[in-house]
C-alpha cells in the first residue's frame, strides 16, 4: 500500500486510520500463517507523528528508506541503462554525456546536494539537464545546461514542497517570502523578526494552525521538512535527511541548495554591490596606484584627491581588519571580503562620476554592509557588532572628508 498521505489529514481520525491499517497488516500476515505478505510504504514524518499503544511492536519490522549520493547515482546508471537497453559504464555518463564538473565541483555531488535526496528528484534534474541541451541544440549536457536547469529545479522543487504538505501545513508556501531575494544564511532573531510582520495575516487566513503559527516552531517545521539546515560546528545539517532535532540555542539556518536558486537566494548575506564601471586603467607619475575605487580618486584635484585617497584607503583597511577580526560564519565574511575588493583592486573607467561622488558610493556600500548585518541578527555577537560599528564610523569618517572636515587622518 502507498500514497497513504494523500486521504491523511493531520487530524485525530486521520491518525487512527493510518494505526488501524498498520495493525491490520500485521494481523492479516498472522492470521493467515505468512501466506500473505503486506508493505506500507509510508511518509517518515506521519509515521514519526504517530502515537499508539502497540508501537513497539513494529520496531523490528519497520526499515527506513535513506538515499546516499553513492547510491541515487547508481540509480542514475540503471535507469540509463533501461532508457538505452544496453549497460550504460560511470564513464560514459560521468564526463561523456554529462559533464564532469560544474562549476568546480563533481557532477554527481552538484546533483545531488540540489535535491532532497530521492530517486525521484535526481531522476527529474538529471531529465531536465537533457532536456534543456536538447533546447539549445547541445549533443551532450554542457555545464551551461546543468546551471540552467538547476534554476527551473529549484522552483520545481518550491512548488512540490508545498503540494507535498499541503495537508498538514497549508501556509508553507506563504512562508517563502520570508526567504525571498535574500541571503540563504539566516539566524533565528532575523526569522522572529520577519515572522512577526506576517504572522497576523497567516492567522487570519489560516485560524485553525493558529497554535503552531509562532517563529520558533515554524522554524522547527522548515527545519523538520528539510527547507531549512542548521549549522553544527563545520557541518550543516538538514532535519529531512537524517530525522534530528532542534535545540533550542541553535541558531544559525541555511536554507537547503534545493530552494536557493528558486527563491533568489544564493549569496550567504545578500549585502549588494558598489556600482561602479569596471575597466583598465593607469595613472602614471608618482601616484601610480592601482586604480580602483580609491585610485579612481586622483582623478579629482591633485590635493583634494591625495586627501581622499588616504581617507578611503584607511578606511577600507580598518574594514578589513575588522572583518578578519569577527567571528561571523566563513561564508559571511567570504561574501563581504569579496564585495569589498572592488573597493581597493577593481579597475575604473574615466566616465564614472567625480572623486567626490565616488567616496559617497563607498560610504553608502558601507552603511549598506553595517545594515544587512543588523537585519540578518549578525549584529549580535561582540565581534560582529564591532564590525557594524566599524562600518558605520567608516562611512561618517568619508563623509566628513568629502565635505571638508576632518576625516580624523593624517594626510
Amino acid at each position: 500500500m502507498d500514497q497513504v498521505e494523500q486521504i491523511w489529514s493531520n487530524d485525530p481520525a486521520s491518525d487512527a486510520m493510518v494505526v488501524g491499517l498498520l495493525l491490520a497488516s500485521k494481523h492479516v500476515r498472522s492470521r493467515f500463517g505468512g501466506a500473505v505478505r503486506c508493505v506500507l510504504f509510508l511518509r517518515s514524518d506521519i509515521y514519526d507523528s504517530l502515537q499508539f499503544a502497540e508501537s513497539d511492536k513494529f520496531r523490528v519490522e519497520e526499515e527506513r528508506i535513506d538515499w546516499s549520493p553513492e547510491l541515487l547515482g547508481e540509480v542514475l546508471l540503471r535507469r540509463a541503462s533501461a532508457a538505452l537497453g544496453r549497460p550504460v559504464p560511470a564513464a560514459e555518463l560521468w564526463g561523456r554525456a554529462l559533464p564532469a564538473e560544474v562549476d568546480g565541483e563533481p557532477i554527481l555531488d552538484y546533483l545531488t546536494s540540489r535535491t532532497l535526496l530521492r530517486p525521484r528528484d535526481v531522476i527529474q534534474f538529471v531529465t531536465l539537464c537533457r532536456d534543456t541541451a536538447l533546447r539549445h541544440w547541445h549533443r551532450t549536457v554542457w555545464e551551461s545546461d546543468v546551471r540552467m536547469a538547476a534554476r527551473d529545479f529549484s522552483r520545481w522543487k518550491l512548488q512540490d514542497l508545498g503540494n507535498e504538505y499541503l495537508v498538514s501545513y497549508p501556509f508553507l508556501t506563504r512562508l517563502y517570502a520570508l526567504f525571498q531575494n535574500a541571503g540563504y544564511l539566516v539566524t533565528r532573531k532575523a526569522l522572529r523578526s520577519r515572522f512577526a510582520e506576517v504572522r497576523d495575516g497567516l492567522v487570519e487566513q489560516f485560524p485553525e494552525y493558529a497554535h503552531v503559527l509562532d517563529a520558533d516552531t515554524v522554524i522547527d517545521i522548515l527545519f523538520g521538512l528539510g527547507f531549512l539546515g542548521v549549522r553544527r560546528g563545520v557541518d550543516t545539517v538538514y532535519g529531512g535527511v537524517r530525522r534530528e532535532v532542534l535545540e533550542p540555542n541553535e541558531n544559525e539556518f541555511h536554507i537547503h541548495p534545493c530552494f536557493r536558486a528558486g527563491l533568489n537566494a544564493m549569496s550567504a548575506v545578500e549585502v549588494g554591490h558598489l556600482a561602479v564601471t569596471q575597466t583598465s586603467r593607469s595613472v602614471g607619475g608618482d601616484l601610480a596606484y592601482n586604480v580602483g575605487v580609491i585610485g579612481n580618486l586622483v582623478r579629482a584635484r591633485p590635493g583634494r584627491a591625495i586627501v581622499l585617497h588616504g581617507e578611503v584607503r584607511h578606511a577600507y583597511d580598518r574594514v578589513r581588519a575588522a572583518l578578519g577580526a569577527t567571528e561571523l560564519p566563513d561564508s559571511v565574511r567570504r561574501e563581504i571580503a569579496e564585495r569589498l575588493a572592488v573597493v581597493e583592486g577593481a579597475d575604473v573607467s574615466t566616465e564614472v562620476g567625480p572623486a567626490l561622488g565616488t567616496a559617497n558610493e563607498v560610504a553608502d556600500f558601507f552603511e549598506q554592509i553595517a545594515r544587512t548585518l543588523a537585519r540578518n541578527g549578525l549584529a549580535d555577537t561582540r565581534s560582529g557588532a564591532a564590525l557594524v560599528h566599524t562600518l558605520r564610523d567608516e562611512a561618517s569618517r568619508v563623509r566628513r572628508a568629502v565635505s571638508g572636515g576632518s576625516g580624523g587622518y593624517s594626510g
